[in-house]
């Protein structure tokens, strides 16, 4: 009778090492990076570039048929459309793009309607979903943000078209991201203007990123670890409980 009893404590002992375990199955370890996104008409130290100077971190992949592509920073302190784009300040500037004689305005450059496609390339150190808060302004119309060719929900959905470029509009926007390279893009409608023959105006692009961390996918914790070795513990005292018995 006394080694029965001895052999119930094993199997009270079991149960409760059991119930220990499946609650270290739910813990888990997550991380979370920071992420360093240029502001536009930036250096890769982040120092604002003359106006005219090449852009080094942001290219335009699409862009009106017949329209350069190549980008340049623009200053609004002088020339068209001076005052009427957002005044310069010393952590962004504007790009759009590069004087190409038949569609600019120097020192400011002039576009062809249509659809232009600005991105910029980020490094992140882990995957899973990116916050990215900032503020943009655009000539003319900014139709969207889009993370890794996912466009990003945002609120205003989009920027007017004859104001966007006069002031900044905040922007909090997420989307997955990889481990290594990700893209992010910035889209403008150029409208048209009945000024001109081949109906090019002033077009251009400026953002300034304040923030952008990624928050990882949770991985296995030191619980769930724990449980692997803990159940042939479990099972090895419920199978000593039946051979006593």
């Amino acid at each position: 009778m006394a080694f029965k009893k001895h052999c119930v404590m094993f199997g009270k002992a079991g149960v409760l090492l059991s119930g220990a375990l499946a609650v270290g199955l739910g813990a888990a370890v997550s991380s979370a990076a920071t992420v360093s996104i240029y502001n536009t008409g930036t250096n890769d130290s982040g120092n604002v570039l003359a106006s005219g100077a090449a852009v080094p971190n942001y290219t335009l992949v699409s862009a009106p048929n017949g329209q350069a592509t190549t980008l340049a920073v623009y200053s609004s302190s002088g020339g068209y459309p001076g005052s009427a784009w957002l005044a310069p300040n010393t952590t962004s500037a504007w790009i759009a793009p590069a004087s190409d004689g038949a569609y600019s305005n120097s020192p400011q450059t002039f576009g062809l309607p249509g659809n232009y496609d600005y991105q910029t390339t980020f490094t992140s150190a882990v995957a899973g979903v990116i916050t990215i808060t900032g503020q943009w302004a655009t000539d003319n119309s900014g139709t969207g943000i889009v993370i890794d060719g996912v466009a990003a929900p945002m609120t205003p959905a989009e920027l007017p078209g004859y104001t966007g470029f006069q002031s900044f509009t905040s922007f909090n926007i997420t989307g997955n991201v990889v481990a290594g390279s990700n893209t992010l893009d910035f889209l403008v409608s150029n409208g048209a203007t009945s000024t001109r023959t081949d109906s090019a105006n002033p077009v251009g692009l400026r953002v300034e990123i304040s923030r952008a961390n990624v928050a990882a996918a949770p991985v296995p914790g030191t619980g769930a670890l724990a449980l692997i070795g803990g159940l042939a513990m479990v099972g090895g005292l419920a199978l000593r409980r039946r051979v006593c018995g």
